[in-house]
């Protein structure tokens, strides 16, 4: 979004200094030297914005790091559609590097996802081995289809078909107890899960309602709005920002990170526009002296 912003400014800029103050007609050479200075702009944007985003994150991100190697600080929901298409993407980098690289995801639960704020909080309390699993079995749960099978149980526990139950979810309390019920299963899947690959589930459910859990998820929703981003997935790969789900992106970062790269600093870009507008308005005054002395 820079590299266009600065790129329609600059070529703004240029398209002005084209346009005749008054007879005489500018210079043929005048304006074609604007107009290539245009295209230069344009080309020096956008050529910046290829390849991994340099932008060291803030000391509370940074102190996420794990010292010696490269950590992928990993902003995400649950439900994000974009999230869920990155995350194998982060687990193949992970499995590729076993001893260079490690994933520190930082659950980040969005307003209008159902139930994504007790799947943050469930990966908070599982055991520190098994969070990946839980994690991998939030990304693929259909939270929709628990809400459809929270209203089809409780049609059942009420004696009345799924149509007809239906027509009580205006009532606050039967909104309330369907929330219940998609919480159970969301709890549900978490111990099935840390319990498959061998792990103890116990203490998950009284962990998930306690106030340090609940005390630790604020301190990342606000870090996540201390950094300014505000759209998920994102991602520091050490020293580089991704956002979105680009893999090809972050797959470059990741080189980039592993081979000790600074990537592109903007504040150069920034340099490199200033010095061609200088030069070209100084050859341009130049011939203008030129023109005014042989009149």
């Amino acid at each position: 979004c820079m590299g266009v912003d600065l790129g329609a400014i600059a070529a703004a800029t240029c398209a002005l200094a084209l346009v005749p103050v008054g007879p005489p007609a500018e210079p043929l050479g005048q304006r074609l030297l604007w107009t290539g200075a245009a295209a230069v702009a344009v080309v020096i944007t956008i050529a910046w914005g290829q390849g991994p985003r340099y932008q060291p994150p803030p000391p509370d991100v940074a102190s996420l790091q794990v010292p010696g190697k490269v950590t992928l600080v990993v902003f995400s929901d649950f439900q994000c559609p974009f999230c869920r298409l990155l995350h194998p993407v982060l687990k193949e980098v992970a499995e590729q590097h076993p001893q260079e690289i490690r994933i520190r995801l930082v659950p980040v639960p969005l307003p209008g996802h159902p139930g994504s704020d007790l799947q943050a909080l469930a990966y908070l309390c599982a055991p520190q081995d098994h969070r990946e699993q839980v994690a991998e079995g939030f990304y693929e749960l259909d939270v929709d289809r628990l809400v459809y099978q929270a209203v089809e149980n409780a049609a059942v526990d009420a004696g009345v078909d799924t149509a007809t139950y239906a027509q009580r979810l205006t009532e606050d309390s039967e909104q309330r107890r369907i929330g219940q019920m998609v919480g159970n299963l969301i709890v549900g899947q978490a111990t099935s899960t840390i319990e498959q690959y061998g792990g103890d589930p116990s203490g998950l459910e009284a962990c998930i309602t306690s106030d340090e859990t609940a005390a630790e998820l604020q301190r990342n929703l606000e870090r996540f709005q201390r950094t300014g981003l505000t759209g998920l997935p994102s991602v520091y790969v050490h020293n580089f920002l991704v956002q979105g789900a680009d893999e090809s992106l972050l797959r470059a970062a990741v080189v980039a990170a592993l081979e000790g790269g600074k990537g592109r600093d903007v504040r150069w870009m920034f340099g490199a526009l200033a010095a061609l507008f200088v030069a070209v308005a100084g050859v341009g005054l130049a011939r203008a002296r030129r023109a005014a002395r042989r009149a």
